[in-house]
């Protein structure tokens, strides 16, 4: 909205007149800040910007001036694209609660009737004084709806205004589906003209956005930026993006108009919730690849505002976008995990030549276990066949000598050697485990654990936890 009022402010009066327009609204933003398309602004910066418009221009129908400049402002954008895919100015009008939110959160629109050639749309803005200048810039919007299908701009009328002390606006919108046929090759030429516009502004939103997660090594700023990008290709006040890699201990929340709190209460909604919510002031997308599933990707409006249908492919688009980061992140985070695994097993392996007993074995063993397994305890315990007792030879944790609540240091039951045996692989133990693996959890202190079987051609040595 304020890129058009800007542009036609500029057609008047050059750079001046804008700066003028910006000083009389006490305006502290640039001007190329206002022309960016997903910033949002509060009612009274709007209207101080028309009016001064207005009183700078002298000119009292600059809304509506502003309304029939948006279209043009937004020539070969994917926002044009989106409103011509609807179909016709019919179906545009039926869709015109959803588009309106596009620009105002504080509006709320509803089609009364919809024909072939006609509508009638009511439009009213209840916590609020509805101005003449925002009346106008709608009867402007609506008459360029036909224009995008090649038709002559329709007949506007507002039959009932709030500003007029009616409760509502409700303004009439009439076409001529005929119109386009004097015209018709050379609309059909700028409409052209204009998808091959909308393409290459496509692909080049697309590499830019490519260049800059190449350019970012950092996963949470990588993700910070689609976030970012998503506010441009699909207009909302708000959106969020969480997210979880393999390795997380929390998700990854990053998000545009909400408070810090705000952000984490939805994040844990959206993880929780349908993706095909059936709330339409809310569109969520799953980010996933074929490789894992990471998280989601949402936009929200104030309740009673809806998306149109297309804009979940938008989304989409991005959600694909953060799949992709977090695919390279997590395949990067296995390598280097599994390059830190092996150097540990080579280490381990070297040290261990040079190691003459059980003992030496088993200290060696318990320094190596938490950088392998990726844990901070370990405890390695010794099978004495003769005595029938598992003992705990070496551990990362070093009891204090005044702790009273000290582990067994040892087990002697004749059914662990075959219990382990029979295990084979690591085991996750549990307080409801049986009690042969119950009494083996019981050396290391821990209520649960996973318990792996030292063997060799069916001999037990021990175990490690």
């Amino acid at each position: 909205m304020f890129g058009a009022l800007l542009a036609v402010a500029h057609q008047a009066g050059g750079d001046a007149e804008v700066s003028n327009v910006l000083a009389r609204a006490g305006e502290r933003r640039s001007a190329a800040d206002l022309r960016r398309p997903d910033g949002w602004s509060s009612y009274e910066q709007g209207l101080a910007l028309f009016r001064a418009a207005a009183d700078v221009l002298r000119d009292p129908d600059i809304g509506r001036k502003a309304g029939v400049e948006v279209f043009r402002q937004y020539a070969g954008t994917e926002v044009l694209a989106l409103l011509r895919s609807i179909g016709s100015p019919a179906e545009m009008l039926r869709a015109y609660p959803a588009i309106s939110a596009k620009q105002s959160t504080i509006t709320r629109a509803e089609v009364v009737e919809i024909e072939e050639t006609h509508g009638l749309i009511s439009v009213v803005t209840p916590d609020h004084t509805r101005d003449p200048l925002f009346c106008g810039y709608t009867l402007g919007a609506l008459s360029q709806f036909p224009v995008l299908f090649g038709m002559e701009p329709a007949e506007v009328e507002e039959i009932e205004c709030q500003t007029r002390g009616d409760s509502r606006c409700l303004i009439r919108v009439g076409w001529d589906p005929t119109s386009s046929v004097e015209a018709s090759l050379e609309r059909e030429v700028v409409v052209l003209r204009e998808q091959a516009a909308v393409l290459t502004k496509r692909f080049e939103s697309l590499e830019s956005v490519a260049k800059e997660l190449a350019s970012t090594r950092d996963v949470n700023s990588m993700l910070e930026t689609i976030t970012r990008r998503a506010g441009v290709a699909v207009r909302a006040p708000r959106y969020l993006l969480v997210a979880q890699l393999p390795g997380d201990v929390t998700p990854r929340i990053h998000h545009v108009g909400f408070a810090q709190d705000e952000a984490e209460r939805a994040a844990l909604e959206v993880l929780h919730s349908e993706s095909e919510t059936s709330d339409p002031s809310r569109l969520v997308v799953d980010i996933e690849s074929t490789r894992a599933h990471f998280g989601r990707l949402a936009a929200f409006f104030p309740e009673h505002y809806h998306f149109l249908p297309q804009e979940r492919s938008l989304l989409m688009a991005y959600a694909g976008h953060a799949a992709a980061a977090l695919d390279t992140a997590a395949a990067l985070d296995e390598s280097r995990d599994r390059n830190t695994t092996l150097s540990a097993l080579l280490a381990l392996g070297k040290a261990l030549a040079d190691k003459t007993t059980r003992t030496d074995v088993a200290e060696r063993l318990v320094e190596a276990v938490p950088a392998i397994a990726g844990h901070d305890e370990a405890h390695v315990l010794l099978w004495d066949p003769g005595d029938a007792l598992l003992a705990r030879v070496a551990s990362t944790v070093q009891a204090a000598p005044d702790d009273n609540q000290q582990a067994p240091g040892a087990v002697r039951d004749g059914a662990v050697e075959n219990r382990l045996l029979e295990m084979a692989t690591p085991t996750l133990v549990t307080a409801t485990s049986d009690p042969v693996l119950c009494s083996i959890l019981t050396i290391t202190g821990l209520g649960s654990g996973v318990v792996v079987p030292i063997t060799a051609r069916n001999t037990l040595f021990g175990a490690l936890r």
